[in-house]
C-alpha cells in the first residue's frame, strides 16, 4: 500500500509543478521581460545602447517594443521563443528635442507575407489631447516619458500616407500633416 501512496504523491507533485510552470508562462507577459528585451535589442546591432524600454505591445505572436536610445525614441519588433527574445526588425528614431508639438514616424514592421504598419510618436504640446490617423483612427496614449506623452497605433495602410492630426479635447486641429515624413 505504501508504494501506491508514494507513487500517487510523486504524481500529484509533478502535476502541481507542471500547473505552476504553465501558469507562470501564461500569465507572464512581455512587461515581465523588459531586461531580456533590452538585451535582444542590444544584440541586434541596430542600436549600441538602450536607455529604457518605454512601452511593449503584444499583437498575436508579435511583440513591439518602443524604447529610448541616446539619439531618440525607436521601435522594434521582437519574437519570443523558448530560448528567449530575438530581434526581428526595427526603425529609425524620433529625436525628443525636435521642437514640434507632435512628432511621429511610420514604419511597416511586418514581413513580405503580412504587413504591420505602425505609427508612433510623442506629444510635446499640453494642448494636444488626442492623435488621429486618417481622420478616423484614434491613436492610444501608452506612456509618459521625459515629460512627453507617447502614442501608438497599428495603421490600416501600408503606405504611411494617412493624415496625422493632433487635436484638442474639443476637436480643434492644432497639428496636421500628410505624407510619410516627420
Amino acid at each position: 500500500m505504501s508504494y501506491s501512496f508514494e507513487r500517487k504523491g510523486v504524481f500529484i507533485g509533478v502535476v502541481l509543478l507542471g500547473i505552476v510552470a504553465l501558469l507562470f508562462f501564461v500569465f507572464s507577459g512581455p512587461n515581465d521581460d523588459i531586461q531580456a528585451i533590452e538585451i535582444a535589442i542590444l544584440k541586434s546591432n541596430m542600436n549600441s545602447h538602450v536607455e529604457k524600454v518605454v512601452y511593449i505591445e503584444r499583437i498575436d505572436d508579435v511583440t513591439l517594443a518602443i524604447y529610448d536610445t541616446p539619439t531618440g525614441l525607436a521601435i522594434g519588433r521582437l519574437k519570443e521563443s523558448l530560448l528567449g527574445w530575438k530581434w526581428v526588425t526595427g526603425t529609425g528614431y524620433l529625436e525628443f528635442n525636435s521642437g514640434k508639438d507632435l512628432s511621429w514616424i511610420w514604419s511597416d514592421l511586418g514581413n513580405t507575407k503580412e504587413p504591420l504598419p505602425v505609427y508612433y510618436g510623442f506629444i510635446s504640446s499640453p494642448h494636444i489631447e488626442r492623435v488621429e490617423i486618417g481622420r478616423k483612427h484614434q491613436a492610444k496614449k501608452v506612456a509618459t516619458y521625459r515629460g512627453k506623452t507617447i502614442w501608438f497605433l497599428i495603421g490600416k495602410s501600408t503606405l504611411g500616407t494617412e493624415e496625422i492630426q493632433g487635436l484638442t479635447a474639443e476637436g480643434e486641429v492644432l497639428y496636421s500633416r500628410l505624407g510619410n515624413s516627420r
